[in-house]
């Protein structure tokens, strides 16, 4: 195996060299970009998202108390979990990717202050007990060693990986760390920021514009969207550099995106509140979000059909023949019902939530007749 020891010491001269051609290149360019773009949150105006949030209904209220509580533990977690791929850079001798991740680490900062002054200055709440209600606990499971849990991509994924790829830094195995870091850079910046989370801040972005209210937040999710759209064209640059380098790493970003399929906003959930918005136009955006970070890679996609209910299969017979002509890696299937009683067509999904007995159900984006599809719960219409 390939050890730091075994790489060239690096004189003066060759790090002048090395600087000479690192500002030619497009990482470098993002770092310059990144200072250019720089903004400050404490000189937002916060009073005017403050009158607004009083006039909203208490629904209202809860919506976006409840998004954006999700999103400041998000940003405050990346903030903590990401600094391995600083020392990742640094073993790897990339010190163009060491000072884009400088700057990529303040602005995750900056978006943690941002969420935490907008509650303090529009909320006033920011006491941990007090937002706790807004929070969904999740059921963990413990990786094998006993140490890490795996599940879901932000809370568990991060650090998971980022110990992973801590020890192959500290063990000196170049390969290893490549491979670490086209995982934990395919699961941050180009599965969590470059499909789930994008079309939840343009969730926010809607809402606010729905109710004509929280310029202050708008523009704020405005600023980190095109924070975040640089994160993802460095990890997709990045990891293409050692895929290229190194084919077989194509499946290392097909595994880590396999393992975290997680949501980062419940949509569902928080359409109870915007029920204006249109929940089938973000989660198109996750999909073309996905093919377009697969382009970018270089690589071609899993297609992964999800549905509400299976039933004749007459849908998912359909869509699977026509995906097939796109010539996918790998096509999957899943469902939150099936309904095995009414099967014509002899399909299966290979991922099932819930098998229901042969009666019409509604609720959870199911509906009749265009009703009944914004229910919290999945009823049974007699």
């Amino acid at each position: 195996m390939a050890t730091i020891e075994e790489q060239p010491e690096r004189t003066l001269e060759s790090r002048l060299r090395f600087t000479r051609e690192m500002m030619q290149g497009s990482i470098y360019r993002k770092y310059e970009k990144a200072m250019r773009k720089f903004w400050d949150p404490g000189e937002f105006d916060y009073e005017a998202d403050a009158r607004d949030f009083q006039s909203l209904t208490p629904e209202q209220q809860r919506g976006i108390v409840m998004i954006t509580v999700r999103f400041l533990g998000g940003e405050q977690e990346v903030t903590d979990e990401t600094l391995p791929m600083i020392y990742a850079a640094h073993v790897l001798g990339k010190f163009d990717w060491t000072m884009f991740l400088s700057s990529f680490m303040m602005e995750e900062a900056r978006h943690s202050q941002f969420f935490a002054m907008w509650h303090e200055r529009v909320v006033g709440a920011v006491d941990v007990d007090e937002l706790r209600e807004y929070w969904i606990d999740r059921e963990k499971t413990v990786d094998p060693s006993g140490r890490y849990s795996t599940g879901e991509p932000v809370y568990e994924g991060l650090p998971y990986f980022g110990h992973q790829l801590i020890d192959a830094c500290h063990a000196g195995d170049l390969k290893a760390v490549e491979e670490g870091f086209v995982r934990f850079s395919t699961l941050y910046n180009i599965w969590v920021e470059g499909v789930l989370t994008m079309p939840s801040y343009e969730i926010v972005i809607d809402t606010c514009d729905i109710w004509g209210k929280l310029g202050t937040l708008r523009h704020g999710f405005k600023q980190i969207v095109a924070d975040e759209g640089r994160h993802i064209t460095f990890g997709t640059a990045a990891c293409r550099e050692l895929i290229e380098k190194r084919p077989e790493l194509e499946q290392v970003v097909h595994d880590a995106i396999n393992l975290y399929r997680g949501n980062a906003v419940g949509m569902l959930e928080y359409q109870r509140f915007v029920p204006e918005l249109d929940l089938q136009k973000y989660q198109l955006q996750k999909v073309r979000h996905y093919k377009n970070r697969c382009r970018e890679l270089n690589i071609t996609p899993d297609q992964t059909l999800i549905d509400d209910i299976l039933d004749t299969g007459q849908t998912l017979a359909t869509v699977v023949q026509h995906l097939r002509t796109l010539g996918p890696r790998r096509i999957r299937t899943c469902v939150f019902l099936d309904n095995p009683a009414r099967r014509v067509h002899p399909v299966q999904a290979d991922f099932i939530g819930f098998r229901v007995p042969d009666v019409f159900v509604v609720g959870y984006g199911m509906d009749h007749a265009d009703r009944h599809r914004n229910l919290p719960f999945v009823g049974v219409l007699e």
